[in-house]
């Protein structure tokens, strides 16, 4: 019973971890706000636009119905084609 119960403190601290890591990544796009728009000559909206529509996309369940529907190849397929069109 200690080894199920430490097996599950650890995934939960990584789970943590993992998401910890992933928001302040997802958060701190702010701080990169003014270099960008300066270096690629565009104002603050359009790259507000960009990182408000990415934001979007990925808290849309479209892909994880592609993936249910269709298996976990198709839906990685899909992910693929619109993580480098909100990229460019």
């Amino acid at each position: 019973m200690a080894a199920a119960n430490r097996q599950t403190t650890i995934i939960v601290l990584f789970s943590a971890l993992t998401v910890l890591a992933s928001m302040g990544i997802r958060q701190s796009f702010g701080l990169f706000l003014q270099p960008i728009s300066d270096s690629l000559d565009l104002g603050r909206e359009v790259f507000s636009l960009a990182i408000a529509l990415q934001n979007v996309v990925f808290g849309l369940p479209l892909f994880g119905m592609i993936a249910d529907r269709y298996g976990a190849r198709w839906g990685c397929a899909a992910l693929r084609g619109w993580v480098p069109a909100g990229a460019g």
